[in-house]
């Protein structure tokens, strides 16, 4: 599936790093949602859950390690789900920035 099939809700300038005309629905599933949820508006947010199903962006933004603190903030209270099972969430606090004065 190429862009050809690619769903309309999908805006290019949410993939400004990568080839828009070579997104796959399937195999580039976890960067569509991760830029959704991160930079996505509401309604394409709603368009993409009917897309691709609640469990399905529960399980890839579970796994995300690139999902900023919001979007895993905001994923968690929208599917209630426990923060810390989120490997961004536990990323970054095995790994604290230094203090910066």
């Amino acid at each position: 599936m190429q862009a050809t099939t690619t769903p309309g809700f999908l805006r290019k300038e949410l993939f400004w790093d990568v080839n828009f005309d070579h997104l796959d629905v399937e195999l580039n599933k976890s960067l569509i949602i991760q830029r959704i949820i991160d930079f996505g508006t509401w309604d394409e947010f709603l368009k993409m859950v009917k897309f691709y199903g609640e469990n399905s962006v529960i399980k890839e933004s579970l796994k995300n390690r690139e999902l900023s603190a919001h979007g895993a903030s905001f994923i968690s209270h929208y599917f209630n789900k426990d923060i810390e099972e989120f490997i961004c969430y536990k990323r970054r606090q095995s790994s604290p920035e230094p203090f910066h004065f």
